[in-house]
């Protein structure tokens, strides 16, 4: 704009009726109608690079992607389903109650949630926190959900 102001000073230097401050202040349509008229002393200003904001992978690591599918595994065995019934996007009890001990055990391992969620099929952080907080709720009105936790005592022992 600063370089606008200055072409209309100098195109009406010699009119008293425009001063800088009209210019600059109350004529934003006349800067606008020169820089038009005159695009060669105005070229356009590059347009800035705007990159989406890139969310922070999470990766997992070998040994932490073997352990992990070593839990579902156990946990599969023990509800009597297959591993890849546990990373579904499937809402049925059993595999809720499932879900919900592998967060809890790789939360007490150090696990973060979003960590936990991509192992568990992609899901959002956000779900693995509520599968750990709804866990007691499963632990007492289910008998199967029980025996499995205390199963899973060695696995909860450690970290990573």
């Amino acid at each position: 704009m600063r370089l606008a102001e200055e072409f209309a000073v100098e195109a009406f230097d010699g009119l008293t009726a425009l001063s800088h401050h009209d210019i600059r202040e109350g004529s934003r349509m006349l800067l606008r109608k020169i820089m038009r008229e005159h695009p060669e002393r105005f070229p356009a200003p590059p347009l800035p690079l705007r990159t989406p904001k890139q969310k922070r992978r999470v990766v997992l690591r070998p040994s932490m992607r073997s352990f992990g599918s070593q839990l579902i595994e156990a946990v599969a065995k023990a509800y009597d389903i297959e591993p890849d019934e546990l990373t579904s996007k499937s809402r049925q009890r059993h595999l809720v109650e499932a879900r919900a001990l592998i967060v809890d055990t790789l939360q007490k391992r150090g696990w973060s949630h979003p960590r936990i969620g991509l192992l568990l099929g992609g899901r959002d952080h956000s779900t693995t926190i509520n599968a750990s907080r709804n866990l007691d709720i499963y632990l007492k009105h289910s008998a199967e959900c029980r025996d499995v936790y205390e199963a899973l005592a060695p696995y909860r022992e450690g970290e990573g």
